[in-house]
């Protein structure tokens, strides 16, 4: 397999293959590491290194939450193990010179996506989705920025005492 860095970052077509190996795979494999490792560990984690028989539902329930825990922990840690395996073949990994290389100046926005254009690989209308996209999440953004901050003042002036919720509709006549 080439580096993601070969040949100016382009994309290649083993970087695809790979991905959709990836995602066909990753519920098989998570559903086998769950009922082969991590229930039958989380079993033993909760229930002290005895195995019990009759387990009730506050269990299970302790034992489901138990095993997801574990899978988030080793889906994390692999994905992370990835990430560094792949940055180990970065040319600019341990020389900030090379990691800063044309920063602050790098062409950005509109000036990176005109040869595209012009070539007619990036139609124009993909342009204008993708920033009008782009703009509704930085409304978002704001909104929930704007709602965060209505709720932690209230909370502040309720003294840490639990008040009315901002987020949901007055219908109390219903």
């Amino acid at each position: 397999m080439s580096s993601i860095w070969d040949d100016d970052g382009a994309p290649d077509v083993s970087h695809a293959l790979i991905a959709i190996i990836f995602a066909l795979g990753f519920a098989p494999v998570r559903f086998l590491l769950d009922f082969l490792v991590y229930k039958r560990l989380a079993m033993r984690l909760l229930h002290s290194g005895r195995a019990t028989l009759v387990i009730d539902e506050t269990r299970q329930l302790k034992v489901y939450k138990c095993s997801e825990s574990m899978w988030k922990f080793t889906y994390y840690v692999s994905v992370q193990m990835w990430v560094i395996s792949i940055l180990r073949q970065a040319p600019w990994l341990m020389n900030t010179k090379e990691y800063f290389k044309g920063w602050p100046n790098q062409e950005l926005g509109y000036h990176s996506v005109e040869p595209l254009i012009e070539a007619n690989l990036f139609p124009r209308t993909f342009y204008y989705t993708f920033n009008t996209m782009l703009l509704t999440l930085l409304v978002f953004h704001i909104y929930w920025w704007k709602l965060i901050c209505a709720m932690l003042l209230r909370q502040l002036q309720n003294e840490g005492k639990v008040g009315e919720d901002i987020r949901s509709d007055s219908e109390d006549g219903e």
